[in-house]
């Protein structure tokens, strides 16, 4: 039975496969052994620190006690006590914690009796010092059964320790057992699988490497066979290497048939070069013919666009002068407003005036009557009021001065008030126009803006339109070199099918005679660029097909 070398490398990786996993299932089990007793490890260390913390609060109860009968003052016994209670609490707290922790058999029955103890212990201890902080001779005849039960529990807390840590033991043990087996297991494994490995491989590789050297020498006679297209190699048997002669027999079978066929189209080639010289050249005259338009129109494009660009500066000159007459307009509004305020104010001035005039006129109308009063009593005086007369008539005189100078002011103050509101009024018609210019320099200013605005816009737009008949210009030139470099390209082309042709027939063909095909010959023809198409022709000729292979070369196929 032949087996292919597919098979025989699947057949290898499956055993490599099946050995890997044997030796993962080997060390999965032995990891999990190890795990458990690791586990058991760690559960015991922490019952040991939570054991060695409850013989410290073990001691520590007696401790409180001792500090209990020995404390001098009421202060050091309370201090006793709740030192007493609290490691109690932490007593009981520590065995609590490993009766949680799930230890062993042993360590459970120890557990047991030493918590029952415990409890007998902390009554006991926190029963002596409650009766030392009141009868310190009562609580020392208590001791000699104290100190039997501290003694009871440390021999039950020892026989714990030793428990826990017998089965600490019994657990590293355990572990380092399982760690043996798993790496003598995994060491008999690997050598097994070393061993198989390395016959499977050998065998793999003699059962390849023969065919492959075969498949080489055929290869190199192949290549020094100047291109004879005629050998085959020899594809007897069922295995890849034999498939793959198989398949590179097809493939000369087609190559053979490629290269006949190449050389019948050589010609056909050649004549189309030479149609797609001709028909690029005239495609680079259009080019050049379009790109001078193109040139006048962006030159013609650049001037509108700097009349436009004029325009919306002049808008935007003109917006912000409209804005700045707005401005002006609006402190002028201002200013009046605080004149009417102005006017206002000096009315309302005028008005208190007026009053106060009026004040000082009936102030002389009263003083004038009083005169007159005193000027009629003293003509009953007779001669000896004669002087008060003459008093009461100057006094009288001045009230009807001061009366009538009143009235004047009065009437001044009056036509004052008449002007004043006549100046308000005119100054609020003052403050309306003002408002309603404001108003009409706010739309001037908005109009102003639209017009720079659509400026602005306009001048946008021609740019981009000018930007767009220049890229325009620039493809239509880039297009214009590119035709001329299409034209030289057919003429190459045409040199390089002939090439072509020359190498095709140097393959030896079975039942065909090499001929040399006439050509017909080809000018390149390259005019001169305008300057903008310089970089353009640069970077195509730089871009270039290489040219095929040479005959050096061939000469290692």
């Amino acid at each position: 039975m032949h087996f292919s070398i597919k098979n025989r490398l699947i057949a290898l990786s499956a055993a490599g496969i099946m050995i890997a996993v044997i030796i993962g299932v080997v060390a999965e089990l032995s990891l999990d052994t190890v795990g458990e007793r690791t586990a058991d490890i760690a559960v015991n260390g922490e019952g040991m620190r939570n054991q060695m913390e409850a013989d410290m609060m073990h001691d520590a109860l007696r401790g409180d006690v001792l500090a209990a009968e020995l404390a001098g003052d009421a202060a050091a016994s309370s201090a006793a006590i709740a030192s007493a209670r609290a490691h109690a609490e932490r007593f009981r707290a520590d065995l609590a914690a490993n009766a949680k922790l799930g230890l062993s058999d042993e360590v459970d029955a120890a557990l047991t009796a030493a918590t029952v103890e415990m409890e007998t212990y902390i009554d006991k201890a926190l029963s002596m010092v409650e009766i030392a902080a009141n009868d310190r001779a009562a609580a020392l005849a208590e001791m000699d059964a104290f100190n039997e039960r501290f003694r009871s529990l440390e021999q039950l807390m020892e026989r714990l320790s030793d428990a826990i840590a017998a089965s600490n033991e019994s657990a590293l043990a355990g572990a380092q057992r399982a760690q043996r087996v798993a790496t003598s297991s995994m060491l008999v494994i690997l050598l097994v699988a070393v061993a198989g490995l390395s016959v499977g491989a050998l065998l793999l590789v003699r059962s390849v490497i023969r065919p492959l050297v075969a498949f080489e020498n055929a290869m190199l006679d192949l290549a020094k066979g100047e291109g004879d297209l005629t050998k085959r190699m020899d594809a007897s048997g069922k295995h890849e290497i034999a498939c793959m002669a198989s398949a590179f027999n097809q493939f000369m079978d087609k190559l053979h048939d490629v290269i006949a066929r190449t050389r019948t189209s050589m010609d056909a080639v050649a004549q189309a070069t030479n149609e797609m010289h001709a028909a690029s050249d005239s495609i680079s005259n259009s080019a050049q013919v379009q790109a001078s338009s193109l040139e006048e129109t962006a030159a013609s494009l650049e001037q509108i666009t700097g009349t436009i660009r004029q325009n919306a500066d002049n808008a935007r000159l003109a917006n912000t002068l409209a804005g700045t007459a707005r401005d002006v307009a609006e402190k002028g509004g201002a200013v009046v407003a605080d004149a009417v305020a102005a006017m206002d104010e000096i009315n309302a001035s005028s008005k208190r005036i007026s009053v106060i005039i009026s004040t000082i006129d009936e102030i002389a109308f009263q003083t004038n009557l009083l005169a007159l009063n005193a000027a009629v009593e003293a003509a009953r005086a007779g001669e000896q009021g004669r002087g008060f007369a003459v008093v009461a008539s100057e006094v009288r005189n001045l009230a009807q001065r001061a009366a009538g100078a009143a009235r004047e002011i009065k009437g001044l103050i009056d036509d004052s008030l008449d002007k004043v509101g006549n100046g308000a009024a005119l100054v609020n018609r003052s403050g309306q126009s003002l408002a309603e210019i404001v108003v009409a320099v706010k739309r001037v200013t908005d109009v102003v803006g639209e017009i720079a605005a659509a400026s602005q816009e306009q001048s946008i737009g021609v740019e981009e339109v000018n930007r767009a008949v220049t890229q325009m210009d620039q493809v239509t030139q880039s297009n214009a070199a590119q035709t001329e470099e299409l034209s030289a390209t057919a003429g190459q082309l045409s040199d390089q099918a002939r090439e072509v042709h020359e190498l095709v027939g140097r393959f030896k063909l079975a039942g065909v005679v090499a001929a040399t095909p006439s050509y017909v010959p080809t000018v390149s023809i390259m005019r001169a660029a305008t300057p903008m198409r310089a970089a353009a022709n640069r970077n195509v000729a730089a871009t270039r097909t290489p040219a095929l292979v040479s005959d050096d070369g061939f000469a290692e196929f």
